[in-house]
């Protein structure tokens, strides 16, 4: 389960990434004022053949990156969901070991980063460099 969601995780980062390498190529592309080939990465270089005029509007484009993303996250969700279906734990976050800018919600399942310093009891296990929690969990079959 956890190579899996890995695998997800790693997906969903390289598509944020390649999202963010194409809206800075159609920023400069933008910026210029003559005809100009887009480059495509290695190993695919029929892509450095496209040109497009700098008048173009890359707002379909952007919807399309956009939802090919929401796409992935579904696809991602729903694998989730069926891989730690069969077998599940119940995870929550440890109160002992809480760095002081995470603040836990009710029930120590999910928590948040603040500014603020959250004002948990002392604890010799408590993270106090980085914003990090151990957690606790109970298997059920």
């Amino acid at each position: 389960m956890e190579e899996n969601e890995r695998i997800f995780s790693e997906l969903l980062l390289s598509i944020k990434r390649k999202y963010n390498e194409v809206e800075e190529m159609i920023r400069s592309h933008e910026k210029t004022t003559s005809w100009q080939s887009l480059s495509g990465p290695s190993g695919y270089e029929d892509l450095n053949n496209i040109c497009a005029a700098p008048n173009y509007s890359f707002d379909a484009t952007k919807r399309a990156i956009a939802a090919l993303t929401l796409q992935v996250e579904e696809v991602s969700k729903t694998e989730m969901r069926k891989i730690s279906g069969a077998d599940s734990c119940q995870l929550s976050l440890e109160v002992n070991s809480v760095h002081r800018n995470l603040h836990l919600s009710e029930g120590n399942r999910s928590a948040t980063m603040k500014s603020e310093p959250k004002n948990y009891p002392d604890h010799p296990d408590r993270f106090e460099q980085w914003q990090q929690d151990y957690f606790r969990y109970a298997i059920q079959w």
